[in-house]
C-alpha cells in the first residue's frame, strides 16, 4: 500500500490502484536525508514499482510473461521464521502486536489509530491468484482486508479469551465509529480473485496463536 498513499499522512480518503504516492517521492526529494524514514521507505516503493513497470513496458513485446504488482496493507499474522528465539528477536510488526499486549508502558500512542490491515495467508492466496487468473496481467491490485483500530485488536483479545493480555479496551472503545481515516479499497481484488479476507478476530488470534506457541 506504500506504493498508492502513505496512510499515516495522507488525507483521509479511499484510495484505489489508479492511485500513487507521489506525496512521499516529492517530500523526499525535498527533504533529503532529514525527510521521515517512513517517507523514505513508502517513496522507495513507488520509485520500484515504478521501475518494474517501466521494464515490463520496454520489454513486453517480445515477453513470454505479462506482470502484476500485488500493494499488501499491514500484514499481520504467522511468521514463517521458527528460529525466533525471544520477543526482543520479532520483526516489527509482530513485536507491535507483543507490545500492544505485554509492553510497560503501554504503547498508548497506537491505541486510538486506525490501520488497514490483511492476514499473511490473505496475501500468499492473492499471490498464487495471480499466477493463475489471466485476468490479473498487467494489473496493480491492492490487497488489504479491513481497517482496524488498536482498541478493537484487544478487545477481540478479550471476548475470544486467548491471552490474558495486561492491556484492554472497553466495548465503548471498541465498537464506537471509525474517526477519519486511510482506506485502501479492496474492490479490485474480491472481484478479480474472489478473496474472502479475513477479519479482525480471526486475524488476531493467528497472531496471537503464533506468539503463544513461541512462548
Amino acid at each position: 500500500m506504500a506504493a498508492t498513499a502513505s496512510a499515516f499522512v495522507a488525507p483521509a480518503e479511499t484510495y484505489t490502484e489508479e492511485d500513487w504516492n507521489e506525496q512521499a517521492v516529492e517530500i523526499v526529494a525535498e527533504q533529503g536525508m532529514s525527510a521521515l524514514a517512513m517517507l523514505e521507505y513508502d517513496a522507495s516503493k513507488v520509485l520500484a514499482e515504478r521501475a518494474a513497470w517501466d521494464f515490463y513496458e520496454k520489454h513486453k513485446s517480445h515477453a513470454n510473461y505479462d506482470s502484476t504488482v500485488i500493494n499488501p496493507a499491514w500484514v499481520f499474522g504467522p511468521l514463517a521464521d521458527d528460529t525466533l528465539p525471544s520477543p526482543a528477536s520479532l520483526p516489527a510488526t509482530p513485536s507491535h502486536f507483543y507490545n500492544m499486549l505485554f509492553a510497560r508502558p503501554a504503547p498508548k500512542e497506537h491505541f486510538p489509530v486506525c490501520t488497514n490491515f490483511v492476514h499473511v495467508h490473505d496475501v500468499s492466496e492473492t499471490l498464487i491468484r495471480a499466477l493463475e487468473v489471466p485476468e490479473a496481467g498487467g494489473q496493480r491490485i491492492i490487497s488489504n482486508a479491513f481497517v482496524a483500530t488498536w482498541a478493537q485488536r484487544l478487545y477481540a483479545n478479550q471476548t475470544l479469551n486467548l491471552v490474558p493480555a495486561l492491556e484492554t479496551a472497553s466495548p465503548d472503545d471498541a465498537l464506537k465509529p471509525l474517526p477519519p481515516h486511510v482506506y485502501f479499497a479492496n474492490d479490485k481484488s474480491r472481484k478479480i480473485f474472489g478473496i474472502r479476507y479475513r477479519g479482525v478476530s480471526e486475524t488476531f488470534a493467528d497472531v496471537v496463536e503464533d506468539l503463544r506457541v513461541r512462548g
